[in-house]
């Protein structure tokens, strides 16, 4: 081994009038405390501590170090230290919303030791009149965030070669290469989750036409595999829908096969049987193994590209498409939309809901039935206010992990009712 020669070299080198080894440059403090709250938004509070004990010292009055670790202690429920972190913080950042936010929290957790954190901190936000967070100087990136997320996808991709990793990285919005598509494609048999293979064969179908190729072989691996899953699952509408549709002609009518078995499709009990939050639940877990900065948000583009919407908005384009259809067929056509439209507007997220709506007035627009129109249209304008709300930003960058879980598990569970919350009064 060299290593004990090391030192009798420098001394040599010093003898012969060589300069000494420069001194590694200093981490920069912002650094060292976005490192912190990134550990505490993991729930590893010792490293968050070491971070901060080290930034406190180098400057004891940092407001974004004395968030973190007030919110480090909250989330403890050591509310002594809370409280004494907190005093610290507000005389240097009294007014900034997020330190009104984060001491009515505190207030909350005293009063209320099992708190509800989503409520908790929505009435706090409400408090602190109704903020966005935007352009936070106490809500911080992560150390490694890159500003392009292309390139941070693409870093991923080659450092991992688990092809459910790299599916999710396709999922999660970054549009990748031919190459890649060509990889995911000749690697799919190694896909076993049902809900990762149809969000596949839907990635595909979106991506795939500029890859002809690719496109082929991926829809001969996946179909048999999801033909085989629909049977497992006899009354799931979703899967059903997107193996009928889902690569067939946009503007094409509806022939006679088709149209038997979307009434057969319309009466089965439910669209879809897999939760939103076990989906979200799983593609977080794929993006934390990838290492990808701020995975939450990414896990929310993934499971949107997992809820399969292809084969719903396949139906709504060609039944436009009524010139061949005799007038039996359309009112067959229309009660298949309202009934498939009405066991969407069931699910839990505001796309789905939307999409499902549009898919019943379509439906009783072709039935002529101007009274439920006008109920549906009412709830349809109800929706997009619901679409144009505007919500707190970066909720995924607040350094309390049981914040989070809160809010993701509302979010997901019932977004709708969830968005409630930010219409203006």
């Amino acid at each position: 081994m060299r290593t004990p020669f090391l030192p009798w070299l420098v001394v040599a080198a010093l003898s012969l009038g060589a300069a000494p080894p420069e001194k590694a440059e200093a981490e920069p403090l912002t650094t060292r405390i976005q490192r912190a709250s990134e550990y505490a938004r993991s729930g590893n509070d010792v490293e968050a501590q070491k971070e901060l004990a080290l930034a406190l010292k180098e400057a004891p009055k940092d407001a974004s170090a004395l968030f973190v670790q007030t919110c480090v202690f909250l989330e403890q429920g050591a509310l002594p230290k809370a409280e004494q972190s907190l005093k610290r913080l507000r005389a240097v950042a009294a007014k900034d919303p997020e330190v009104v936010i984060l001491a009515s929290l505190v207030d909350q957790r005293r009063r209320q030791p099992k708190l509800d954190w989503h409520a908790a901190f929505l009435r706090a936000w409400a408090q602190a009149g109704r903020p966005h967070f935007a352009e936070s100087r106490l809500l911080l990136e992560p150390p490694t965030s890159s500003s392009d997320g292309k390139i941070e996808v693409e870093a991923a991709w080659e450092r991992i070669e688990a092809v459910d990793v790299r599916l999710i990285l396709a999922l999660s919005g970054n549009v990748l290469g031919g190459p890649a598509l060509e990889w995911l494609a000749t690697h799919l048999d190694d896909v076993k989750d049902p809900i990762l293979l149809r969000a596949a064969f839907e990635h595909f179908l979106t991506a795939g036409p500029q890859h002809p190729e690719a496109l082929a072989k991926a829809r001969a691996t996946l179909k048999p595999r999801l033909q085989k899953l629909a049977a497992e699952a006899p009354q799931e509408m979703q899967l059903r829908l997107l193996l009928l549709l889902g690569d067939t002609d946009p503007k094409a009518p509806f022939t006679p096969e088709e149209l038997a078995e979307l009434e057969r499709i319309a009466d089965l009990a439910d669209y879809r049987t897999a939760s939103t939050l076990s989906m979200y639940t799983e593609a977080m877990r794929l993006l934390t193994l990838a290492k990808v900065s701020r995975p939450q948000a990414r896990a929310f583009s993934a499971f949107v590209g997992e809820l399969a919407l292809t084969g719903p908005y396949r139906l709504t384009q060609r039944a436009l498409v009524l010139d061949t259809l005799p007038a039996a067929d359309r009112e067959r056509l229309g009660h298949v939309l309202s009934s498939i439209g009405e066991r969407i507007v069931e699910e839990t997220t505001l796309v789905e809901y939307l999409v499902g709506l549009r898919m019943v007035i379509q439906g009783v627009e072709m039935l002529n039935d101007p009274k439920r129109r006008e109920n549906v249209g009412a709830a349809q304008r109800h929706a997009f206010k619901l679409a144009r709300v505007t919500q707190p930003q970066d909720m995924d960058l607040w350094p309390l992990p049981s914040l989070q879980r809160a809010w993701t598990t509302a979010s997901l569970e019932n977004e709708r009712e969830h968005l409630r919350a930010f219409l203006t009064p």
